[in-house]
């Protein structure tokens, strides 16, 4: 088995053009057990060779012993785990990430409401100056379209390492936040730029933070064989800084208009968002905004059409072989209408037309009316199971069991087992009164349901039946001979 390594999902080629590696993609994010989580996506960028490889591999020492090794967190950085090895990084003056790399584990977190989480940790190519306007640009266009007016990024923390004012500002989050509120205090002498910047960092970001890191050693900045010695102190901080991101409780899971969206969701952003940069110059802020609400939407519809099969699929379980098409038909328009309320309540991206052309799409295509006949079809087969025939002739000898068991999830969340039984009918011509009795006193000893098939109405014997079978030569009751099965089924 290949063992977790760094890989490119984004390339750029010598025109400069920004490429997706798309098969790498679907690889990574559209496994089972992995598509359908909620996703916390950490990535660290920078200018070039300031170190985010380093630290990238701490956060990879982390997760491995958090979520994969479940071992005592308190001991992620001990020196038994091994070096510091991860996502490829070296000293010196030549730039080593070009693109993204994407470490090509997932890692699975467990929150405290028990819900499954998927981590993934990007590498990125450094930052440019001239990207700064656009990106703000786009966030704006974000919040010109955000009917609640909340920030549309997330978490953006500054991470500055080798401080060496320790004196003004202490090392860890405290100190850093401190720096980081004065540094972004607006002043009147300060250029309209410098004043633009600022605020769109404050309103453009949910939350802002800042942590100080020490130097790591010398070992770390000059030598070309790292072995993993690293500064004490350093390592005292960056066991405070790695939880503050990948402990469960402050895992910050991806969103996209307030949505919580799924790793197979960002395998859709990610592809749309590079086709957006292709040919190696900065899109128009539009185009970039309708990917965003493309995928954005697309995830909208796909959870209404999953409420619909959800409803679809407890009908036939709960009603197999008794709904005619008429039934079904009236099912379906009924959770066609809750599907279609389900996508009208969520929150959408987009201007009026490109909402309406997605309820289109859902209403035409995801929840058309020939569905009906996909859950009552002829590839369901003719109604088959226990064998019988017309006529005279019994056919159930003793009792029958249907020899797969079936498994029903209850309301709690709970999962039971569901038997059949095909019991002997119960007093007939052909058999002894004994062996009647027995063979209908041990089915309702171990049944939970016991059905009484009659015909047409209830008629007297029938009761009677119930009521005064007897063994034979002996004065022995229903109830009475129940209890010796009991006993009977204990011993035994």
């Amino acid at each position: 088995m290949e063992e977790p390594h760094a890989v490119k999902i984004i390339d750029i080629n010598l025109e400069n053009q920004i490429l997706p590696k798309v098969e790498i993609l679907e690889k990574l994010l559209l496994q089972d057990g992995i598509k359908d989580k909620k996703v916390c996506v950490v990535s660290v960028t920078g200018t070039c060779r300031q170190g985010k490889s380093f630290i990238l591999n701490f956060f990879i020492r982390y997760l491995n012993v958090r979520y994969k090794k479940k071992i005592k967190v308190a001991e992620w950085l001990t020196p038994h785990e091994g070096p510091i090895s991860g996502f490829q990084w070296r000293s010196g003056s030549q730039r080593h990430t070009v693109g993204i790399l994407m470490w090509s584990e997932i890692f699975l977190a467990e929150l405290s409401s028990g819900e499954e989480v998927a981590v993934i940790v990007l590498d990125t190519q450094g930052t440019f100056d001239n990207v700064s306007s656009h990106f703000s640009g786009y966030g704006r266009l974000l919040v010109d379209d955000n009917e609640d007016n909340t920030s549309p990024f997330q978490n953006l923390l500054f991470l500055i390492r080798d401080w060496s004012c320790e004196d003004e500002h202490k090392f860890g989050a405290e100190g850093g936040q401190q720096y980081l509120n004065q540094e972004l205090l607006i002043r009147e002498d300060q250029a309209e730029d410098v004043v633009a910047l600022k605020k769109n960092i404050k309103e453009l970001f949910q939350k802002t933070k800042c942590f100080l890191l020490p130097h790591p050693g010398r070992a770390v900045a000059s030598s070309k064989n790292f072995q993993g010695k690293i500064d004490p102190e350093f390592k005292d901080y960056v066991q405070l800084l790695i939880p503050m991101l990948l402990s469960p409780e402050n895992l910050a899971l991806k969103t996209l208009n307030g949505e919580k969206i799924k790793v197979a969701d960002l395998f859709r952003l990610i592809v749309s968002y590079s086709q957006q940069f292709q040919d190696g110059t900065m899109p128009e802020l539009q185009s970039i905004f309708e990917a965003s609400s493309e995928v954005h939407n697309t995830a909208v519809v796909d959870e209404s059409v999953a409420l619909y099969e959800k409803c679809m699929q407890f009908v036939k379980n709960n009603n197999y072989g008794s709904l005619d098409k008429e039934s079904l038909e009236e099912e379906h328009q009924k959770n066609k209408s809750e599907a279609l309320k389900y996508f009208r309540n969520k929150k959408k991206m987009g201007n009026k037309t490109m909402i309406e052309n997605f309820e289109r799409i859902l209403i035409e295509y995801k929840l058309k009316k020939t569905n009906v006949s996909n859950w009552l079809n002829s590839a369901d087969g003719p109604i088959s199971g226990f064998p019988w025939r017309g006529g005279s002739e019994r056919h159930t000898i003793g009792i029958l069991m249907w020899s797969e068991i079936f498994l029903s999830e209850l309301p709690s969340g709970e999962e039971i087992a569901i038997i059949l039984l095909d019991t002997q009918g119960s007093f007939d011509n052909a058999t002894s009164l004994t062996h009647c009795a027995a063979v209908f006193a041990l089915s309702t000893l171990i049944s939970s349901v016991q059905i009484y098939n009659l015909k047409e109405d209830i008629k007297q014997y029938d009761l009677a039946h119930l009521e005064e079978s007897k063994w034979p030569h002996q004065d022995l009751h229903f109830k009475e001979i129940c209890k010796i099965l009991t006993l009977y089924l204990i011993v035994t």
